[in-house]
């Protein structure tokens, strides 16, 4: 099928087109679905609790003492003023 314009087609067909593939990408290509009751027998995968955090871990927006890192806007507005 030679590749078509999709400026010279109406919106319907554009329509129709992208539907298709769509379709196409939503279709499982790589793993066979297994009946259901193959399905059952395999073992439940267990979910732990995630790591705790590292001894450095830092939140977002403060520093290594524990100080507020970004702009200060009060300082901002009398230096401007």
């Amino acid at each position: 099928v030679p590749p078509v314009d999709p400026s010279s087609l109406s919106v319907e067909e554009q329509a129709a087109m992208f539907r298709q593939m769509m379709m196409q990408q939503q279709q499982p290509q790589t793993t066979p679905q297994q009946p259901y009751a193959q399905q059952q027998q395999q073992p439940q995968q267990q979910y732990n609790e995630p790591p705790p955090p590292p001894k450095n871990f830092l939140p977002g927006g403060v520093d290594e003492v524990g100080r507020k890192i970004g702009r200060n806007r009060d300082a901002d507005a009398i230096q401007n003023s």
